[in-house]
């Protein structure tokens, strides 16, 4: 089984998980921001297969993360600059943060329970950054055997 999927938007890295003490007891939380995103990736992949139960086999994950140009990347006209333009044909690479490996673990986590019972079924895994002019993610996830 194939699953391929996208969640629109600018890609959002997980972020790390917040503590804070209530009643003199320590409380771990992940951020709201971070909760949204995941939600955002399970919603998408229920939309693109909404009858799809949790895969219990062994997978491969690619997720591809495009980001949006920057200003500068245009002329003062609104059109597209060099940079622009050489960020699009996959010429300079999105090599700032967010880092792949938090990107990653967003879009999985927000998967986990959903498209497979857990992350740990993940066997192989390749991540990458690009430039795009629509920020989204691409997901493909293949089952073996």
């Amino acid at each position: 089984m194939r699953f391929k999927f996208e969640i629109p938007g600018e890609p959002l890295a997980k972020a790390r998980p917040r503590a804070s003490l209530f009643g003199g007891h320590a409380h771990v939380y992940t951020p709201q921001k971070t909760a949204n995103y995941e939600g955002k990736v399970a919603l998408a992949f229920k939309n693109a297969y909404p009858s799809a139960c949790p895969s219990t086999k062994a997978l491969v994950v690619t997720l591809v993360f495009y980001f949006p140009l920057n200003k500068g990347d245009y002329t003062g006209t609104g059109k597209l600059g060099k940079h622009g333009l050489l960020k699009l044909a996959g010429k300079e690479r999105h090599v700032k943060k967010p880092d792949c490996d938090n990107l990653a673990k967003s879009v999985l986590d927000g998967l986990n329970g959903i498209a497979f019972v857990d992350d740990s079924q993940i066997c192989g895994l390749a991540i990458s950054k690009r430039y795009a002019e629509s920020p989204r993610c691409c997901v493909t996830i293949c089952e073996l055997m």
